[in-house]
């Protein structure tokens, strides 16, 4: 695939007609050869990764996107629909906007040069603060924090056969723990090893398809044990999830 070179105009970013914007959406349209949705969301979805559309842009209207685009409306739609599962867009009355992308970003696959000691050396530190999270959250859950969790499962359910968005659903479902134990600590710890994490979930689903659905249970099992408030519980499931996880990489 093409790399996409263009960068917006911050300038213009909420304008959505400038001259950057249309020669960016003119190479998706060639990329994309005939229009497809699946094409056109990876496109999107890698400029908004990469900067190329930054947060608070605005994308044109329909009408305007579809023609320079040379797609129909159900693909852009389709297309449209991919980036608000993974949360990089809003659709509004307003107009469709680009989310603030932080820590979300594009997710390879695990560099698998890495030897066996850096894997079992980040899956020992990933498991010691997995283990407490989940234990802090099962605390502070309240019925708003079960339902995005909830939800976030639902996404990966939905999307089992694609490991890029299989795996940023997977870490954004570990994210929400996260935000749900209130430790200003354990975030910025585990914003530091963010990327490294996510990578290694997507290399874990890369390399065996039993993990995936592996994942789904110990995540039904997490909910259900942060629904009953149970610290000790969660502890413990998330301690096996973290097994299993290192089991598969490591074996």
């Amino acid at each position: 695939m093409a790399v996409l070179t263009e960068k917006i105009d911050s300038n213009n970013m909420h304008n959505g007609k400038s001259k950057q914007d249309m020669q960016l959406f003119q190479e998706m349209a060639l990329l994309n050869n005939g229009g497809l949705s699946e094409m056109l969301f990876v496109n999107l979805r890698d400029a908004i990764y990469t900067g190329r559309l930054p947060s608070g842009y605005r994308f044109p209207n329909e009408n305007d996107m579809c023609k320079v685009l040379n797609v129909g409306r159900s693909t852009l739609r389709e297309a449209y629909t991919g980036l608000v599962v993974l949360d990089l867009i809003a659709r509004k009355k307003s107009g469709t906007y680009v989310n603030n992308i932080m820590a979300l970003k594009n997710s390879l696959p695990f560099n698998q040069s890495l030897d066996q000691y850096q894997i079992n050396d980040l899956m020992g530190f990933r498991g010691m603060l997995e283990e407490e999270i989940a234990s802090i959250a099962a605390k502070n859950a309240a019925v708003s924090d079960i339902a995005e969790l909830e939800e976030t499962l639902q996404q990966m359910k939905e999307n089992m056969d694609d490991i890029i968005v299989l795996a940023i659903c997977d870490t954004q479902f570990h994210m929400k723990l996260l935000k749900m134990s209130k430790n200003e600590l354990l975030i910025n710890v585990y914003n530091v090893v963010y990327n490294h994490i996510e990578n290694l979930i997507h290399y874990a689903f890369k390399m065996d398809q039993k993990i995936r659905h592996n994942a789904i249970r110990y995540h039904e099992k997490l909910i259900k044990a942060v629904k009953e408030n149970s610290p000790d519980l969660a502890r413990q499931i998330m301690h096996e999830h973290m097994k299993d996880v290192h089991d598969t990489i490591c074996a």
